[in-house]
């Protein structure tokens, strides 16, 4: 009997917990974690993680760290969130999902602890703290050697902060996002993305903002955890770029090596066996700085989980991550990128100025989540020439009535048009291209999500 459609139903039990953006949908804290975790003999405590945190990158750098430590024949575990069409694709081993019964299976064991835990002063957990402690239990049976864990929100109160002692501290980029919860300031954000550092832990970064930077330093001063950022380890540079990939040149910089927490000699022939060029499917310019995080991620990782270098080539060269600039279709040419915020649609802009300026109209497909910086986001479509935005709903309950971004749209004087669900609004998108147009459906991973089910739908 398929699991969807029984009463043991996991997805329904799973979906029964409030989620981020409903009443009692972030419960910040990890005192209800540590209790669940406690119940089942705290299985994180048994594997060796790679914590990652960030605004931006989170996902595509966990992709490219899952792709090379698969090819180097570790067996893996990754953990990310939100998912683009499964539930399944949150908990992955090797690169496979978690099956329905599998997860069913897990399901029934932590009824009774929610139950319990349900009684007690902690009260009911989120679901997205139940997930985790699924991940977690999942990671553990399955033997995994390593894991690739994704901060859901924050960093300091996320759920995934339960761990103790991870391998790496990883911290990819940070922009104002999330302000009424996480603060209304880069620095204010920093802290909380920053508290994933744990005592005497390295540090990885890609954040290359001064204020966030601080923070990071400080956070890692205080906790006696070495920090190392890529733009003190390497230079790189794009060599090739297009709609289906791109090859990058990486070097040793060698420069700011106290501050980059290197030792000469032994490190500096460590990280210098790296250079050379190195081709990507993930297209975008912002995904070179989301490789090289996970390429010193791997050399400060190496004594442990040793990587060759052809493993690295060949992980770099298979990682895919979907919805992120993902080339759906050539003929039309349709993309779906789920850029969120101002920064990560600011490279999205950035992608297509470079890699489609010679095609005609750019017809965008468009739906956001309410609690973004909108003005911002929309605002940056005005650098495209020829644009036209088709704003929708995804149908999520955090989804802004798409009115309220049409109101800011006719405010830029950006040309739009509005659908009240996302089937017409791709419906109508498709017949208003032609030949040398171009459609891309963005402004959250959800409008992705969706937007993708219904493509496939149409194309089977």
């Amino acid at each position: 009997m398929d699991k969807r459609n029984s009463q043991d139903n996991p997805y329904r039990y799973i979906n029964s917990f409030a989620k981020f953006g409903s009443k009692d949908g972030y419960k910040p804290g990890l005192e209800r974690i540590e209790q669940l975790l406690a119940y089942f003999g705290h299985p994180e405590s048994k594997l060796k993680i790679i914590h990652v945190a960030g605004s931006n990158g989170k996902g595509s750098t966990i992709a490219f760290l899952e792709s090379i430590y698969y090819s180097a024949g570790y067996k893996v575990g990754a953990y990310t969130s939100p998912h683009l069409l499964e539930f399944n694709e949150r908990i992955r081993v090797n690169k496979e999902f978690i099956t329905t019964t599998e997860l069913a299976e897990i399901v029934a064991e932590i009824k009774a602890a929610v139950k319990w835990l349900s009684t007690t002063p902690y009260g009911c957990p989120s679901y997205f703290e139940i997930v985790t402690v699924i991940a977690f239990l999942y990671f553990y049976r399955k033997g995994v050697d390593l894991v690739m864990l994704e901060v859901g929100l924050g960093g300091r109160l996320d759920a995934t902060n339960v761990i103790k002692k991870p391998l790496l501290s990883v911290i990819t980029s940070i922009s104002l996002e999330h302000t009424a919860i996480l603060g209304d300031s880069i620095i204010e954000i920093a802290r909380e993305k920053a508290g994933i550092i744990k005592s005497n832990c390295p540090v990885l970064t890609a954040v290359n903002n001064k204020d966030a930077l601080e923070v990071i330093r400080e956070l890692s001063f205080n906790n006696k955890a070495t920090l190392k950022s890529i733009d003190n380890l390497f230079t790189f540079i794009l060599k090739e770029s297009g709609l289906e990939g791109q090859v990058f040149s990486l070097k040793y910089r060698g420069l700011g090596l106290k501050a980059a927490g290197l030792e000469e000699g032994k490190n500096r022939e460590k990280f210098k066996e790296l250079e050379g060029d190195y081709f990507i499917k993930l297209p975008g310019k912002h995904q070179l700085r989301n490789a090289v995080l996970a390429v010193a991620v791997v050399a400060e990782n190496t004594p442990e989980f040793k990587v060759d270098k052809q493993d690295l080539v060949a992980g770099l060269k298979t990682a895919f991550i979907p919805g992120r600039l993902e080339l759906f279709s050539k003929k039309p040419q349709v993309m779906l990128d789920g850029a969120h915020n101002p920064e990560s649609l600011s490279s999205l802009i950035e992608f297509l100025l470079s890699n489609t300026g010679e095609l005609g109209k750019k017809i965008v497909v468009l739906s956001i989540l309410k609690d973004k910086d909108i003005f911002a986001m929309i605002r940056l479509f005005k650098l495209l020439d020829s644009v036209e935005l088709i704003i929708t709903d995804n149908g999520n309950e955090r989804a802004l009535p798409p009115d309220k971004i049409k109101s800011i749209a006719d405010e830029l004087g950006i040309p739009n048009l509005l659908y009240p669900d996302i089937r017409t609004a791709i419906k109508q998108a498709l017949l208003k291209i032609s030949e040398g147009d171009f459609l891309c459906i963005t402004g959250s991973l959800y409008t992705v999500g969706a937007a993708k089910k219904y493509l496939l739908s149409n194309n089977s």
